[in-house]
């Protein structure tokens, strides 16, 4: 049997768009935590969390316009996602 790979998981959205524009970290998925939040999965959740201490702790640099059009995309993602859950 294989071993299952821990996940970083976060529903901070600023925090999730910074994971997502990361290279060497993958986006894992989402779950849904209430009504209107849902949960990001990313992996390897050691390096997940690595880049988390450093964008708390303001060390990290991001390109603003791609972090803006991420965010964007976060959202829809987000409704789409809101909807289909909800939607059972």
């Amino acid at each position: 049997m294989a071993k299952q790979e821990k996940l970083f998981s976060s529903s901070d959205l600023p925090l999730v768009a910074v994971l997502r524009m990361t290279k060497g970290i993958k986006f894992e998925g989402t779950s849904q935590e209430t009504e209107k939040k849902l949960i990001f999965y990313f992996s390897p959740a050691k390096k997940a969390e690595e880049v988390s201490q450093k964008f708390y702790n303001r060390e990290l640099k991001v390109e603003p316009f791609d972090y803006f059009q991420t965010i964007k995309s976060l959202k829809s993602l987000i409704y789409s996602e809101l909807n289909r859950y909800n939607a059972y």
